[in-house]
Protein backbone atom coordinates (compact mmCIF):
# COMPACT_ATOMS: atom_id res chain seq x y z
CA UNK A 1 0.00 0.00 0.00
CA UNK A 2 1.32 3.44 -0.89
CA UNK A 3 1.71 5.66 2.14
CA UNK A 4 0.47 9.24 2.21
CA UNK A 5 4.05 10.53 2.31
CA UNK A 6 4.65 9.10 -1.17
CA UNK A 7 2.25 11.70 -2.61
CA UNK A 8 3.79 14.65 -0.80
CA UNK A 9 6.56 16.62 -2.48
CA UNK A 10 7.41 20.27 -2.93
CA UNK A 11 6.04 20.77 -6.42
CA UNK A 12 2.85 18.70 -6.12
CA UNK A 13 -0.14 20.47 -7.62
CA UNK A 14 -2.11 20.92 -10.81
CA UNK A 15 -0.11 20.90 -14.04
CA UNK A 16 3.62 20.24 -14.27
CA UNK A 17 5.74 19.27 -11.25
CA UNK A 18 8.07 22.23 -11.78
CA UNK A 19 7.86 25.92 -12.63
CA UNK A 20 10.70 26.08 -15.17
CA UNK A 21 8.44 26.27 -18.23
CA UNK A 22 4.77 25.87 -19.07
CA UNK A 23 3.13 23.39 -21.38
CA UNK A 24 2.44 25.06 -24.71
CA UNK A 25 1.34 23.19 -27.86
CA UNK A 26 3.09 24.33 -31.07
CA UNK A 27 -0.09 25.89 -32.48
CA UNK A 28 -0.27 28.29 -29.51
CA UNK A 29 3.25 29.69 -29.89
CA UNK A 30 4.48 32.64 -31.97
CA UNK A 31 5.53 31.34 -35.38
CA UNK A 32 9.24 31.27 -36.09
CA UNK A 33 10.86 32.02 -39.43
CA UNK A 34 14.49 31.39 -40.35
CA UNK A 35 16.63 33.66 -42.57
CA UNK A 36 16.78 33.57 -46.37
CA UNK A 37 13.29 32.08 -46.76
CA UNK A 38 14.44 28.72 -45.39
CA UNK A 39 12.27 26.98 -42.86
CA UNK A 40 14.48 24.09 -41.75
CA UNK A 41 17.69 24.89 -39.86
CA UNK A 42 20.43 22.27 -40.17
CA UNK A 43 22.31 22.27 -36.86
CA UNK A 44 25.25 19.86 -36.68
CA UNK A 45 26.90 19.38 -33.31
CA UNK A 46 30.19 17.54 -32.86
CA UNK A 47 30.96 16.39 -29.29
CA UNK A 48 34.68 16.46 -28.49
CA UNK A 49 35.08 14.37 -25.37
CA UNK A 50 37.51 12.68 -23.02
CA UNK A 51 36.37 9.47 -21.34
CA UNK A 52 38.94 9.20 -18.51
CA UNK A 53 40.63 5.85 -18.17
CA UNK A 54 40.01 6.03 -14.42
CA UNK A 55 36.50 7.50 -14.72
CA UNK A 56 34.14 6.47 -11.94
CA UNK A 57 31.00 6.56 -14.11
CA UNK A 58 29.05 7.63 -11.03
CA UNK A 59 26.20 7.95 -10.43
CA UNK A 60 25.51 6.53 -13.93
CA UNK A 61 27.36 5.62 -17.09
CA UNK A 62 26.86 8.09 -19.95
CA UNK A 63 26.50 6.54 -23.38
CA UNK A 64 29.93 5.60 -24.61
CA UNK A 65 31.54 5.37 -21.17
CA UNK A 66 34.23 2.74 -20.67
CA UNK A 67 32.62 -0.51 -19.56
CA UNK A 68 35.48 -2.95 -18.90
CA UNK A 69 37.37 -3.35 -15.62
CA UNK A 70 40.12 -0.82 -15.02
CA UNK A 71 42.34 -0.23 -16.91
CA UNK A 72 40.15 -0.43 -20.04
CA UNK A 73 42.83 0.48 -22.56
CA UNK A 74 40.82 -0.95 -25.47
CA UNK A 75 37.75 1.18 -24.72
CA UNK A 76 39.86 4.27 -24.04
CA UNK A 77 41.77 3.87 -27.31
CA UNK A 78 38.58 3.35 -29.34
CA UNK A 79 37.23 6.69 -28.12
CA UNK A 80 40.58 8.45 -28.41
CA UNK A 81 40.54 7.54 -32.11
CA UNK A 82 37.99 10.30 -32.55
CA UNK A 83 40.39 13.02 -31.39
CA UNK A 84 43.42 11.59 -33.20
CA UNK A 85 41.87 10.63 -36.55
CA UNK A 86 38.09 10.76 -36.75
CA UNK A 87 37.69 14.51 -36.18
CA UNK A 88 39.98 15.34 -39.12
CA UNK A 89 38.05 13.03 -41.43
CA UNK A 90 34.84 14.68 -40.24
CA UNK A 91 36.30 18.17 -40.75
CA UNK A 92 37.08 17.38 -44.39
CA UNK A 93 33.52 16.21 -44.95
CA UNK A 94 32.00 19.33 -43.40
CA UNK A 95 34.49 21.66 -45.11
CA UNK A 96 33.51 20.19 -48.46
CA UNK A 97 29.96 21.52 -48.04
CA UNK A 98 30.87 24.75 -46.26
CA UNK A 99 29.28 23.67 -43.01
CA UNK A 100 30.20 25.48 -39.80
CA UNK A 101 29.22 23.24 -36.91
CA UNK A 102 28.96 23.58 -33.15
CA UNK A 103 31.57 21.67 -31.14
CA UNK A 104 30.49 20.57 -27.65
CA UNK A 105 33.89 20.56 -25.96
CA UNK A 106 35.05 19.00 -22.73
CA UNK A 107 37.54 21.37 -21.09
CA UNK A 108 40.02 18.52 -20.92
CA UNK A 109 40.04 18.33 -24.74
CA UNK A 110 40.92 22.03 -24.93
CA UNK A 111 43.83 21.44 -22.53
CA UNK A 112 45.13 18.42 -24.42
CA UNK A 113 44.55 19.61 -27.99
CA UNK A 114 44.62 23.43 -28.13
CA UNK A 115 45.67 23.35 -31.80
CA UNK A 116 42.48 21.45 -32.64
CA UNK A 117 40.38 24.15 -30.96
CA UNK A 118 42.28 26.83 -32.89
CA UNK A 119 41.57 24.96 -36.11
CA UNK A 120 37.83 24.92 -35.35
CA UNK A 121 37.79 28.62 -34.53
CA UNK A 122 39.58 29.40 -37.80
CA UNK A 123 36.70 27.64 -39.55
CA UNK A 124 34.23 29.86 -37.68
CA UNK A 125 32.84 26.94 -35.72
CA UNK A 126 31.01 27.64 -32.47
CA UNK A 127 32.43 26.22 -29.24
CA UNK A 128 29.83 25.05 -26.74
CA UNK A 129 30.79 24.17 -23.16
CA UNK A 130 30.45 20.51 -22.21
CA UNK A 131 31.86 20.09 -18.72
CA UNK A 132 35.33 19.02 -17.66
CA UNK A 133 35.25 15.48 -19.04
CA UNK A 134 32.80 12.60 -19.38
CA UNK A 135 33.27 11.50 -15.78
CA UNK A 136 32.26 14.85 -14.20
CA UNK A 137 28.49 14.53 -14.42
CA UNK A 138 25.68 16.66 -13.05
CA UNK A 139 23.32 14.79 -10.71
CA UNK A 140 21.00 15.22 -7.74
CA UNK A 141 23.54 13.89 -5.24
CA UNK A 142 26.09 16.56 -6.15
CA UNK A 143 26.44 19.46 -3.73
CA UNK A 144 25.26 22.70 -5.37
CA UNK A 145 28.52 24.51 -4.60
CA UNK A 146 30.53 21.63 -6.06
CA UNK A 147 28.39 21.63 -9.19
CA UNK A 148 28.89 25.38 -9.60
CA UNK A 149 32.64 24.83 -9.27
CA UNK A 150 32.58 22.15 -11.98
CA UNK A 151 30.84 24.49 -14.40
CA UNK A 152 33.16 27.38 -13.53
CA UNK A 153 36.24 25.19 -13.93
CA UNK A 154 35.20 24.13 -17.43
CA UNK A 155 34.34 27.67 -18.56
CA UNK A 156 37.55 29.07 -17.07
CA UNK A 157 39.47 26.81 -19.47
CA UNK A 158 37.31 27.38 -22.55
CA UNK A 159 36.57 31.11 -22.46
CA UNK A 160 40.18 32.39 -22.59
CA UNK A 161 40.75 30.19 -25.66
CA UNK A 162 37.41 30.58 -27.42
CA UNK A 163 35.94 33.90 -26.34
CA UNK A 164 32.37 34.11 -25.13
CA UNK A 165 30.66 30.75 -24.59
CA UNK A 166 26.87 31.06 -24.78
CA UNK A 167 25.88 27.40 -25.23
CA UNK A 168 26.21 24.35 -22.98
CA UNK A 169 25.69 20.62 -23.39
CA UNK A 170 26.18 18.68 -20.16
CA UNK A 171 28.24 15.47 -20.28
CA UNK A 172 25.85 12.62 -20.99
CA UNK A 173 22.81 14.99 -20.99
CA UNK A 174 23.21 15.00 -17.19
CA UNK A 175 21.51 17.57 -14.98
CA UNK A 176 20.54 18.21 -11.37
CA UNK A 177 17.68 20.41 -10.18
CA UNK A 178 20.21 23.27 -9.97
CA UNK A 179 22.08 22.91 -13.28
CA UNK A 180 20.08 25.37 -15.38
CA UNK A 181 20.13 28.00 -12.63
CA UNK A 182 23.88 27.64 -12.18
CA UNK A 183 24.52 27.83 -15.92
CA UNK A 184 22.40 30.98 -16.21
CA UNK A 185 24.40 32.49 -13.35
CA UNK A 186 27.63 31.90 -15.26
CA UNK A 187 26.48 33.57 -18.46
CA UNK A 188 25.21 30.56 -20.42
CA UNK A 189 22.32 31.60 -22.68
CA UNK A 190 21.18 28.29 -24.16
CA UNK A 191 21.40 24.65 -23.06
CA UNK A 192 21.08 21.56 -25.28
CA UNK A 193 20.24 18.90 -22.67
CA UNK A 194 16.44 18.93 -22.88
CA UNK A 195 15.03 16.88 -25.76
CA UNK A 196 11.29 17.49 -25.34
CA UNK A 197 10.72 19.75 -28.35
CA UNK A 198 11.60 20.45 -31.99
CA UNK A 199 12.07 24.19 -31.37
CA UNK A 200 13.68 26.45 -28.76
CA UNK A 201 11.70 27.55 -25.71
CA UNK A 202 12.34 29.67 -22.62
CA UNK A 203 13.43 27.95 -19.42
CA UNK A 204 12.95 30.08 -16.28
CA UNK A 205 15.49 30.00 -13.44
CA UNK A 206 16.26 32.08 -10.35
CA UNK A 207 19.20 33.57 -12.29
CA UNK A 208 17.14 34.53 -15.34
CA UNK A 209 15.91 32.76 -18.43
CA UNK A 210 17.89 30.23 -20.44
CA UNK A 211 16.78 28.90 -23.82
CA UNK A 212 16.35 25.14 -24.13
CA UNK A 213 17.64 24.16 -27.60
CA UNK A 214 16.51 20.88 -29.21
CA UNK A 215 19.63 18.79 -29.78
CA UNK A 216 18.01 15.57 -30.95
CA UNK A 217 18.80 12.44 -28.97
CA UNK A 218 16.99 10.17 -31.43
CA UNK A 219 19.14 11.29 -34.38
CA UNK A 220 22.49 11.21 -32.56
CA UNK A 221 24.89 8.75 -34.14
CA UNK A 222 25.70 7.14 -30.80
CA UNK A 223 22.01 6.52 -30.13
CA UNK A 224 21.33 4.98 -33.54
CA UNK A 225 24.63 3.22 -34.24
CA UNK A 226 25.80 2.40 -30.72
CA UNK A 227 22.73 1.95 -28.54
CA UNK A 228 20.25 0.74 -31.16
CA UNK A 229 22.90 -1.15 -33.15
CA UNK A 230 21.67 0.09 -36.55
CA UNK A 231 23.72 0.24 -39.74
CA UNK A 232 25.06 3.45 -41.24
CA UNK A 233 22.53 3.14 -44.08
CA UNK A 234 19.70 2.90 -41.55
CA UNK A 235 21.10 5.95 -39.78
CA UNK A 236 21.19 8.09 -42.94
CA UNK A 237 17.69 6.89 -43.85
CA UNK A 238 16.40 8.05 -40.46
CA UNK A 239 17.93 11.52 -40.82
CA UNK A 240 16.60 11.81 -44.38
CA UNK A 241 13.11 10.81 -43.23
CA UNK A 242 13.24 13.45 -40.48
CA UNK A 243 14.35 16.10 -42.98
CA UNK A 244 11.47 15.27 -45.32
CA UNK A 245 8.92 15.42 -42.52
CA UNK A 246 10.28 18.76 -41.29
CA UNK A 247 10.05 20.19 -44.81
CA UNK A 248 6.38 19.20 -44.93
CA UNK A 249 5.71 20.77 -41.53
CA UNK A 250 7.77 23.87 -42.32
CA UNK A 251 5.03 25.30 -44.52
CA UNK A 252 3.42 26.37 -41.24
CA UNK A 253 6.39 26.88 -38.92
CA UNK A 254 10.16 26.63 -38.84
CA UNK A 255 11.88 23.46 -37.73
CA UNK A 256 15.38 22.45 -36.57
CA UNK A 257 17.08 19.34 -37.94
CA UNK A 258 19.72 18.76 -35.27
CA UNK A 259 22.34 16.07 -35.78
CA UNK A 260 24.97 15.08 -33.22
CA UNK A 261 27.90 13.22 -34.78
CA UNK A 262 30.78 11.83 -32.72
CA UNK A 263 34.24 11.64 -34.31
CA UNK A 264 34.88 8.29 -32.63
CA UNK A 265 31.72 6.85 -34.22
CA UNK A 266 30.95 8.56 -37.54
CA UNK A 267 34.63 9.29 -38.22
CA UNK A 268 35.56 5.70 -39.09
CA UNK A 269 36.45 5.05 -42.75
CA UNK A 270 33.58 2.61 -43.28
CA UNK A 271 30.97 5.23 -42.25
CA UNK A 272 32.23 8.57 -43.48
CA UNK A 273 31.27 8.13 -47.16
CA UNK A 274 27.62 7.54 -46.25
CA UNK A 275 27.71 10.61 -44.00
CA UNK A 276 29.20 12.70 -46.84
CA UNK A 277 26.38 11.60 -49.12
CA UNK A 278 23.87 12.54 -46.43
CA UNK A 279 25.40 16.02 -46.19
CA UNK A 280 25.26 16.44 -49.96
CA UNK A 281 21.59 15.45 -50.06
CA UNK A 282 20.71 17.87 -47.26
CA UNK A 283 22.75 20.85 -48.46
CA UNK A 284 22.07 20.51 -52.18
CA UNK A 285 18.36 20.44 -51.47
CA UNK A 286 18.67 24.23 -51.10
CA UNK A 287 15.90 24.59 -48.53
CA UNK A 288 17.97 24.41 -45.35
CA UNK A 289 19.65 27.11 -43.34
CA UNK A 290 23.07 25.84 -42.24
CA UNK A 291 23.36 27.25 -38.74
CA UNK A 292 25.34 26.98 -35.56
CA UNK A 293 23.55 26.76 -32.25
CA UNK A 294 24.42 30.38 -31.53
CA UNK A 295 22.81 31.49 -34.82
CA UNK A 296 19.54 29.68 -34.09
CA UNK A 297 19.48 31.00 -30.53
CA UNK A 298 20.00 34.59 -31.71
CA UNK A 299 17.28 34.30 -34.36
CA UNK A 300 14.88 32.88 -31.80
CA UNK A 301 15.67 35.61 -29.26
CA UNK A 302 15.21 38.35 -31.87
CA UNK A 303 11.84 37.01 -32.97
CA UNK A 304 10.59 36.52 -29.42
CA UNK A 305 11.58 40.09 -28.55
CA UNK A 306 9.62 41.43 -31.53
CA UNK A 307 6.66 39.21 -30.59
CA UNK A 308 6.70 40.57 -27.03
CA UNK A 309 6.82 44.14 -28.34
CA UNK A 310 3.82 43.56 -30.57
CA UNK A 311 1.90 41.94 -27.70
CA UNK A 312 2.62 44.90 -25.40
CA UNK A 313 1.53 47.40 -28.07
Amino acid sequence: MIGDEYLRYAKRGRGLDHDWFSYQPPAMRPRLRWPASTQVALWITVPLEVFPLSGSNAPFRPTGALDRPYPDFWGYAARDYGLRVGIFRLLKALDRYGICATAAVNAEVARRAPDLIKSLLMRDWEIMGSGINMATLHHGGLDKADEAQQISQALDVLRPMCGDIVGWHSPGHSQSAHTMELLAGQGIRYVADWVNDDLPYDFHTANGDVVAMPLSYELADRTVLLEHDRTIDEYTAMVTAAARRFQLEASNEARILSISVSPWIIGYPHRIAAFEQLLEDLVMDGRVWIARGRDIFQSYQSQMSKSDSVAEA
